[in-house]
């Protein structure tokens, strides 16, 4: 496994890649990658990360004039990459809500049964 396929942990900093792209080397593109998913984890949306990404990096800017699709291919690669993690969030979700509901019901039974006890004033 090579340092471009690895996974590699997100970076707490934004990555600093100031190289236009004739220029670019293998680890100016893995500095452009944790960029890349630097904003991915800061921006609401993959949208938003792609957009901030482009106008951060020069190299990406002189890219995104020179390819028409570079937009929609990150948008795609985004989406791929953000699937895993996607479901997994999905299901913390669910069992979070799943355990709100239960704790619903568990204080409205408490309530009736208190009051079915005839006691009054605070417990």
């Amino acid at each position: 496994m090579n340092i471009i396929t690895k996974k590699r942990p997100v970076p707490s900093g934004k990555p600093v890649c100031d190289v236009e792209l004739e220029r670019l080397t293998t680890k100016d593109t893995v500095k452009l990658g944790d960029g890349l998913q630097f904003f991915l984890k800061y921006e609401a949306d993959e949208a938003d990360a792609i957009d901030k990404f482009i106008e951060e990096y020069k190299s990406m800017r002189e890219l995104d004039e020179r390819h028409l699709l570079l937009r929609e291919m990150l948008e795609g690669y985004c989406k791929e990459m953000m699937g895993g993690m996607q479901k997994w969030a999905k299901a913390k979700l669910f069992v979070a809500a799943a355990l709100s509901i239960g704790d619903l019901i568990t204080d409205v039974i408490m309530i009736v049964e208190y009051y079915g006890s005839g006691e009054v004033g605070y417990t």
